[in-house]
């Protein structure tokens, strides 16, 4: 073999380890970790006065959501790719909020809140564990802060043996537009309250002491809730201040 032959079999050979070193790189770098899995999603649009915000998920559209309205409301899960994904959100032709989010569980609500314009738009995902329901006569509820210019917030009920008592369900839940991760965690987990009863919620400003909202509720048993609290405590209109309680289960 000559001189000419040996250098044209190595450049060969060199040509073949790149091209082979390039597949790997794509192929580690693809958004699944397992591919084909998939996670359930649903979307809640609690940024007044937004009108209807789509969802990308990897530049694929998912759908696009209202504002959510009304005091009672079924959550809907999507199914989408699992593992590392290019999350978008956008209005019209306006992109509001792009980002990377590695999902850890299966099943999850994606919050978006603020003012729908880009760099003011807030979003953050929860956890929903909904394999627990409680046993005997209980529900499970969280309670999800989604006005932005409603200070923290303490969750009361009055006890059903004494309506004129009230306790303290939740001693503060910050607004989830600026909420650290570890706020975040404790505001995904879901606790005990009850079922088939008629019982007062109350919204309390924690710094204030002051009742800023109050409901009369009545959950079943084994309903898994968020207690979503949105809108504008300034505002008096379809924007003010308002509850939604959305059903996961």
């Amino acid at each position: 073999m000559n001189i000419t032959s040996m250098k044209k079999d190595r450049k060969r050979f060199v040509q073949l380890l790149l091209l082979l070193i390039t597949f790997s790189l794509l192929y580690s770098c693809k958004k699944d970790v397992v591919p084909g899995t998939q996670m359930q999603v649903f979307v809640v649009n609690a940024s007044a006065g937004s009108g209807s915000i789509e969802l990308l998920q990897n530049l694929k559209p998912v759908g696009s959501f209202s504002y959510i309205t009304g005091l009672s409301s079924n959550a809907t899960y999507l199914n989408l790719d699992s593992g590392f994904s290019d999350y978008r959100l956008r209005l019209g032709n306006t992109q509001l909020a792009s980002w990377f989010y590695s999902n850890t569980g299966s099943r999850y609500s994606l919050f978006i809140c603020d003012t729908a314009a880009s760099a003011k738009l807030k979003y953050f995902f929860l956890t929903d564990v909904l394999d627990t329901s409680g046993l005997g006569k209980r529900s499970k509820i969280r309670l999800v802060h989604a006005s932005p210019d409603t200070d923290t917030l303490v969750l009361l009920t009055t006890k059903p043996s004494n309506p004129l008592q009230d306790s303290v369900l939740i001693a503060e839940r910050p607004y989830g537009g600026r909420a650290s991760a570890s706020d975040l965690t404790t505001a995904a987990l879901f606790q005990n309250f009850y079922a088939d009863t008629a019982v007062f919620i109350k919204l309390q400003n924690k710094s204030t002491g002051t009742i800023v909202k109050q409901y009369q509720l009545q959950l079943a048993k084994g309903g898994v809730y968020s207690f979503l609290v949105k809108g504008y405590a300034a505002k008096k209109d379809a924007d003010s201040l308002s509850l939604s309680v959305i059903k996961h289960n």
